[in-house]
């Protein structure tokens, strides 16, 4: 998948790399998207994706759950375990 496709969300208190957003395709669907840190508590930027969308972890997080709030939706991270 490129570049262009691909999102990363990082926190913007401690800027650990906590969600990883890929871009299945583009449409008009406009979405919100901002993640919790799991790390400091803070949270990412809210970013824009058009289209239809996936979300993974990072090396550093793990998805614990999504919500939507005010039309954003929240990707709660949880610490990953070595």
């Amino acid at each position: 998948m490129s570049e262009e496709n691909r999102k990363v969300l990082e926190c913007s208190n401690c800027s650990k790399k906590l969600v990883e957003i890929w871009i299945k395709n583009s449409s008009d669907k406009l979405s919100k998207v901002r993640a919790e840190c799991c790390y400091c508590g803070d949270r990412s930027y809210s970013v824009e994706v058009r289209g239809e969308f996936y979300i993974g972890g990072t090396d550093n997080a793990s998805l614990e759950g999504v919500e939507e709030k005010n039309g954003t939706q929240i990707i709660k991270t949880s610490k990953v375990r070595v």
